[in-house]
């Protein structure tokens, strides 16, 4: 038996263990956030409301893909030209 099958076994094995174990699932009581109606735990609802207050009220720009795939290329100085442009210039190269 290699390496992978004597893992593959095991997670097996643990897995078929939890699943007739009789251990009970505590049932948690879940709040709303009032700013993105996700549900949280009590403990964790405080932190995340501080953090998507923040986020709610931010109006960020559009996303531009066409930007982000020119920074860092060849291409980055040609920005306003059109891409048939851009492949006439390569089969000329």
């Amino acid at each position: 038996m290699n390496f992978r099958s004597e893992m593959q076994s095991l997670c097996f094995a643990l897995i078929r263990q939890m699943a007739t174990s009789e251990v009970p699932v505590q049932q948690l009581a879940l709040v709303d956030c009032k700013y993105c109606n996700r549900s949280f735990t009590p403990d964790a609802l405080d932190r995340h409301q501080s953090a998507c207050m923040k986020g709610t009220f931010k109006n960020r720009r559009q996303f531009d893909s066409r930007r982000q795939r020119f920074e860092g290329n060849t291409f980055a100085g040609w920005r306003g030209v059109g891409v048939n442009a851009l492949i006439s210039i390569n089969k000329i190269k």
